[in-house]
Order: structure tokens, then C-alpha cells, then sequence
């Protein structure tokens, strides 16, 4: 039976490749005015989300048939993630909603996203500090 941890885990790292790795790489092909360096730095954060979390739904599933140890790197892979995932998304939203002059719905959709992502990380993480603490994932 799959636990509750292991499917928030598993929504948490889907939705984070489904942001980063489908959605902002379609998003940043499609943009005809990043060019070098935006273009570069662009694809560095998003690759700095999807990458690990890819890696990590993996061996997330992969970890249920291996020792203690091997489980424990995937939760602080996790709490890694989800750090990011926190920091990153709470920078974007300021400067997406103060900094930058967006229109409303652009605003709006990054916000929802963002909110979604912090609160998806925040759970994942707490459990992840938990499971590591005891030293396993349940």
C-alpha cells in the first residue's frame, strides 16, 4: 500500500516537472526575445527544477526495495527541493507581482502557481525532515 508521504511526495515532484520541464521550456523555446545570456540563465533555473525532481521520482520509487541508507539521500534530495522550490517561488511572485510590470492575469497565474509549488514543498518537506529524522521514509 502506498502511503500518504510517498503520494504527496510523488504529486509534489510531478507537479514540479510539469512546471519546469514542460510548461517554462515550452515557454521559453517559444520566446523570440530571450536570446544569450536571459536565454542560458532561463534554461539553467528551469533545468535546476525539473532535472532533480525527475531524478528524485525516480529513485523515490526505486527506493522502496532498498536499504535505509539510499532511502535517506532521497529524503534530503527532498528537503533540498523543496528549500529551492520555497525560495525561488516567493522571489518570483515579488518580483513577478511588484517589480516587473505584468498584466493582472499573468500576475495572477504566476501567484496561483507559485502558492500551489510553496505549499506542495512545504508539506513534502516537514515530512522529509521527519522521515529523515527517524531515519527512513514511511
Amino acid at each position: 500500500m502506498i502511503s500518504r508521504a510517498r503520494t504527496v511526495q510523488t504529486v509534489f515532484l510531478v507537479w514540479t516537472v510539469f512546471v519546469w520541464g514542460v510548461v517554462r521550456l515550452r515557454n521559453i523555446v517559444s520566446d523570440p526575445l530571450l536570446d544569450g545570456g536571459a536565454l542560458l540563465g532561463a534554461l539553467a533555473l528551469s533545468g535546476l527544477f525539473w532535472i532533480p525532481a525527475l531524478a528524485l521520482l525516480v529513485a523515490l520509487w526505486v527506493s522502496r526495495e532498498t536499504s535505509v541508507s539510499k532511502r535517506l539521500w532521497v529524503e534530503y534530495g527532498l528537503m533540498g527541493l523543496c528549500g529551492l522550490t520555497i525560495g525561488v517561488w516567493i522571489y518570483k511572485i515579488i518580483d513577478i507581482a511588484i517589480i516587473d510590470n505584468h498584466p493582472i492575469g499573468f500576475v495572477v497565474v504566476h501567484t496561483v502557481l507559485g502558492a500551489i509549488s510553496i505549499l506542495l514543498a512545504y508539506t513534502v518537506g516537514r515530512q522529509a525532515v521527519g522521515s529523515a529524522g527517524r531515519g527512513f521514509s514511511q
